[in-house]
Formats: C-alpha cells, structure tokens, sequence
C-alpha cells in the first residue's frame, strides 16, 4: 500500500515543489544483501515489514542571469523482520541490518552563464550490522564543487 502527494507553485521567476509518500508493505521473500567476507551475498528473509515516510521540497529561483536552486529530502525507513529464517532468530521484529531509519539530504546551486556553484549534505543515521547489538553510528557528509560548461579558449 502506498500513497502520496505532490505540489507544485509556479510564478515567472520562482518554482516552489513538495512531496510526500507514505507507505506499508508486508513482503514475503524479501532479498538482502549481507556481507560474506569480502563479498556481498543475497539471502531471503521469510516475511518482513516495510513501513516509511519520504518527503521532497525544492525552490528554484532565477535572478537575471543567476539561477537558484535548494532542494531538500528527508526518508523514514522502518523495516523489521517479521518472519526470520528460523523461529529464535533475535532479528525479528528489529530493523534490518545496515538499513538506517532516517536519511536526510540537502543541496544548494547557484548558476551563471555556465559556472556553477553547489553545496550538498548527506545524513544516514544510525543503523546495525548482523550482530543486532552492534549500532553503526550516524554520519554526514559534505559535498562542495565548481564546475564551468562552456566552450575551451580557442575552440
């Protein structure tokens, strides 16, 4: 089951967008990745719950020659086994492993006559391996760059 609204505000010089879905699935057979070594293996889980929130904003915004553009995103991911491949697994009814509940991403860009400038940050939270007690602590990261489309000198 899933369901969702979009959003969307337009003017001359400005575009405002949201989103948002909402969902719930009871999956059977579900895949994973795990890792085997150094390798990564599929293995079914008999029956899991999978349940979240995704939500999406972005503004655009141009300025005589100069484009604007912030847009940001935020996952709810719930995902809990129902049914583990055998009746005393202490997985069931816990997150998956090395699945967060919560990611968030933000990006700011700002254009003109093909420079642009940006800005992006990701958040993963916290989330665990295969050993249910051992938690994976969140993390950020920062992304920031320069890029120029537009012909070379003497082309």
């Amino acid at each position: 089951m899933e369901g969702g609204a979009d959003y969307l505000w337009l003017r001359v010089d400005r575009e405002l967008s949201l989103s948002a879905t909402l969902y719930k699935n009871r999956v059977n057979n579900w895949i994973r990745w795990i890792p085997a070594g150094e390798v990564w293996r599929p293995q079914n889980i008999p029956e899991v719950l999978a349940k979240g929130a995704e939500l999406s904003l972005s503004y655009k915004r141009s300025l005589e020659s100069l484009a604007l553009l912030f847009k940001a995103d935020y996952s709810y991911t719930n995902i809990k086994m129902i049914k583990g491949l055998r009746n005393e697994d202490p997985s069931q009814g816990r997150q998956l492993a090395f699945q967060p509940k919560h990611t968030i991403r933000g990006m700011v860009l700002a254009e003109r006559e093909g420079l642009s400038f940006f800005g992006i940050v990701s958040y993963t939270g916290e989330r665990t391996t295969l050993d249910i007690f051992d938690i994976l602590k969140p993390y950020t990261l920062i992304d920031v760059g320069v890029e120029y489309r537009g012909e070379a000198a003497g082309q």
